[in-house]
């Protein structure tokens, strides 16, 4: 069985750019593309990532101090906490991360699959 992918479109002369000057496959440099990479600039930095430059700032995520505020009391109070991340590498990882060092003795963690 071949892999079939429904790619979204992309300008076909950035991405002849972006994969004869990175030595690309084609497939690579249209998903950048398609997924918003708007320069051959762009791509360089997207494939040589430097975490002063796209490290973002937790702080201007909108309503994060009241998440947090919010976690803080939950943990406080003993409450129940649902940590839940999705079936993809990052969301399963994620959801670990944060579950794992979870402070009280009492936390119980609880793993189920989502139903879509």
């Amino acid at each position: 069985m071949t892999a079939q992918f429904k790619l979204m479109p992309a300008d076909p002369a950035l991405v002849s750019s972006i994969q004869q000057e990175l030595g690309l496959p084609h497939f690579a440099a249209r998903t950048m593309v398609a997924h918003g990479v708007n320069s051959l600039e762009e791509a360089r930095a997207f494939l040589a990532p430097d975490i002063e430059r796209d490290w973002l700032n937790p702080y201007t995520i909108p309503q994060l101090g009241a998440a947090v505020d919010r976690l803080e009391r939950a943990v406080r109070d003993d409450e129940r906490i649902v940590v839940f991340g999705d079936f993809d590498l990052d969301g399963s990882r994620v959801a670990y991360n944060f579950s794992e060092p979870m402070p009280r003795p009492s936390f119980r963690s609880v793993l189920k699959k989502a139903t879509a």
